[in-house]
């Protein structure tokens, strides 16, 4: 017990190694220009998509008219989750971390992060649903001209990834997205504090 007490005294003392306020503001710069390429990336495979999904609708013929419902379902949502990404990254492009002193960064940081989340969240959800509902009126398409063993297979399997998409790959872009920026509110704080002394 000595010893832990020891170690705890010695943590107190220690002191945080100093951090340049250049070398944060090139690892931030660093990182938002790592997310707008990732934004452009993300917006480029949608886009191929939505040439994709236009050219099976008109090039395909289908029985039903719900499939043809679901197709504009598909590209509405997928035209909406572009737009989104468009938006984010003309927000990321157009910042200027530089005007701003640690402190204003900081608070823009917590909005940004606070907004990130429902923004991010309340979209999947309204993507997550329009492409479900899609889906679901595509099922009348296959039961008409598909096995039932496939027609299982394919509801199986569509239930399946929503099921992943929601409670796996959203918490998981959630949680990243949150680390992300929480890390660089530490590093600003720790620069605000090298200001305050």
């Amino acid at each position: 017990m000595k010893d832990f007490e020891a170690i705890k005294v010695l943590w107190k003392v220690q002191k945080e190694v100093p951090v340049s306020y250049d070398t944060v503001i090139k690892n931030i710069s660093a990182n938002r220009k790592s997310y707008a390429v990732k934004l452009v990336l993300q917006g480029i495979v949608v886009f191929i998509a939505i040439i994709a999904v236009v050219a099976i609708w008109f090039l395909k013929h289908f029985y039903t008219w719900t499939t043809h419902l679901s197709m504009f379902i598909l590209c509405y949502c997928m035209i909406y989750y572009l737009i989104m990404q468009f938006r984010e990254y003309k927000q990321v492009k157009q910042f200027d971390q530089h005007l701003l002193k640690p402190h204003a960064f900081i608070e823009y940081l917590k909005r940004y992060k606070q907004n990130s989340y429902l923004f991010n969240t309340r979209n999947f959800k309204m993507y997550t649903l329009g492409i479900g509902t899609a889906f679901l009126l595509i099922l009348f398409e296959l039961y008409f001209i598909t096995s039932p063993l496939l027609f299982l297979i394919f509801t199986i399997a569509a239930v399946a990834w929503f099921l992943y998409s929601y409670f796996v790959l959203m918490k998981a872009y959630t949680k990243q997205e949150k680390s992300r920026i929480e890390k660089m509110i530490s590093q600003l704080e720790r620069v605000k504090k090298q200001f305050e002394e």
